[in-house]
């Protein structure tokens, strides 16, 4: 059986990035100079910047075994008998 192992990560933060997320989307709809180097520049750090948070959240919320189930690691997987 697996557990959900809390770390901190809440929906709040999750509805968090999600909100910034669509309010940069509405950004990127409204900006009429796309190439702008400042416009650019700002899409990769948004970018980084989801990416970072997308990683804490996962990391802060994974799926762990239980204490009294063995850890499955790749050697311990059945073969494959077909």
């Amino acid at each position: 059986m697996k557990k959900l192992r809390y770390n901190g990560c809440s929906i709040e933060d999750m509805e968090s990035l999600l909100n910034q997320i669509a309010d940069f989307k509405n950004l990127v709809k409204t900006t009429h100079n796309a190439t702008d180097p400042g416009f650019i520049q700002e899409c990769r750090l948004f970018k980084q910047y989801v990416k970072w948070v997308s990683e804490d959240l996962t990391l802060d919320s994974y799926i762990c075994n239980l204490p009294d189930e063995p850890e499955t690691t790749l050697s311990h997987r059945p073969k494959n008998r077909h």
